[in-house]
């Protein structure tokens, strides 16, 4: 059989036309509603917990969380997207503290801003 054969079935009829071309249909986007952020602890690189999950939630309404599963567990992703957030809102809790970079630590400024918009 030829290599550039191409067989219909069900996956192809997923499909839709665009524009002439064939357009896999994207996977519906998550319905996050606002979650209440009621953390208290500090987080961290190797953490996990529901309260991880509620700041992974936080950050993707937020536009600084970038991966499609809210794990629970403090990665590299989170870390980057609390990044993207202290830097977002630089001036309530990097300023205040201090610091001319972000940390990706989420601790006191960031538990206070995380708070003020998710209470």
């Amino acid at each position: 059989i030829d290599d550039q054969l191409r067989i219909i079935d069900e996956d192809f009829l997923s499909r839709c036309f665009v524009a002439g071309y064939i357009v896999d249909q994207p996977e519906p986007a998550p319905v996050i509603s606002k979650p209440k952020w009621n953390g208290k602890r500090s987080l961290s690189v190797g953490m996990s917990g529901p309260d991880v999950k509620i700041l992974q939630q936080i950050l993707a309404l937020e536009g600084c969380y970038e991966f499609d599963k809210f794990t629970g567990y403090f990665g590299g992703i989170t870390r980057a997207a609390v990044i993207k957030y202290q830097e977002k809102y630089r001036s309530e809790i990097l300023v205040p503290a201090g610091l001319d970079n972000p940390t990706g630590f989420v601790g006191g400024y960031t538990l206070r801003s995380l708070a003020k918009g998710y209470a």
